[in-house]
Order: C-alpha cells, then sequence, then structure tokens
C-alpha cells in the first residue's frame, strides 16, 4: 500500500502539468472574453483544440507510465522498459508541445497575419534549434534511465 501511496504522490505533478492545464486552457479559452475572430483563427491556424487533446492525451500516458514505474521494483527490467517508454514519450510530449503539435515542420512555423485582407503577410518563425536541443535533453534523459538501472543493480 506504501508503495502505491508513493508513486501516486509522484505522479501528482505529472497529471498537473500534463493533463490537466491543457484541459483547462481547452475548456476556460472560449470563456476569456476573446473576440470569435481571435478564436477562429487559433482554431483554423494551429488546431488548438486537437492540440490540446493531444497534450493531454500524452500527458495521461506518460503519468500512467510514471504511476506503474514507482510501483515497479528499482532493479526490475520491467522498470527499465517501464522508465525508457516515459521518457521517449516525454521526448515526443516535448516536441509535440514544441512545434505545436506539427512534429513533422521541425521548428518552422509559418502563420498568416490575422484580420488583414488580401494580400495575406505570412510570418515565419524557425526555431529548429530548439527542437534540436530538446531532442538531446531526449536522449540524455535515455541514457539517465539506462544509468540509473545499472546503478541499482
Amino acid at each position: 500500500m506504501g508503495k502505491i501511496l508513493s508513486a501516486l504522490i509522484r505522479t501528482i505533478p505529472s497529471i498537473i502539468v500534463r493533463v490537466l492545464i491543457p484541459i483547462f486552457i481547452m475548456y476556460t479559452l472560449p470563456s476569456m472574453n476573446l473576440p470569435r475572430e481571435v478564436l477562429s483563427y487559433l482554431n483554423e491556424n494551429l488546431g488548438l483544440h486537437g492540440f490540446l487533446y493531444g497534450l493531454a492525451t500524452i500527458g495521461i500516458v506518460i503519468s500512467l507510465l510514471s504511476f506503474i514505474s514507482g510501483i515497479l521494483n528499482p532493479g526490475s527490467r520491467g522498470r527499465l522498459i517501464v522508465s525508457l517508454f516515459r521518457a521517449a514519450l516525454s521526448i515526443y510530449f516535448s516536441l509535440y508541445l514544441i512545434t505545436l503539435g506539427n512534429i513533422e515542420a521541425m521548428g518552422k512555423l509559418t502563420l498568416s497575419f490575422p484580420f488583414i485582407p488580401q494580400p495575406s503577410i505570412l510570418v515565419s518563425f524557425d526555431y529548429t534549434f530548439i527542437v534540436y536541443l530538446v531532442l538531446v535533453a531526449g536522449f540524455l534523459s535515455i541514457l539517465k534511465c539506462i544509468s540509473d538501472w545499472v546503478g541499482v543493480k
């Protein structure tokens, strides 16, 4: 019982940050007194609701894997496998968040300037360096999982 409670307590921050915040934003966004044009722009160009649903879904899986990892014995292969899956999903979650749900673009975002009639003004952002930093941090996270497992053995 103590192991389950400890795992649940360690999972609560992950649930709050990765699941509850995107759901909260999704359901409070319509009541933020934003003009209807802004909300439709966010939904059409960024796919905001799909993006937030994606974040919450990935967050649920990561939180579940964190809970399972807390229950398993520290030196077991099962914990290593669960930790590696959690680290890989955390990389995906970070990339999904940084690229606003468009991972294929790898840090290149082009938006049309809102509320201006034709000709449309396009604004481009290139932040591939940040995407590569997230990938390096994720790789280091996977190495940490392996070194923790070897250290316990």
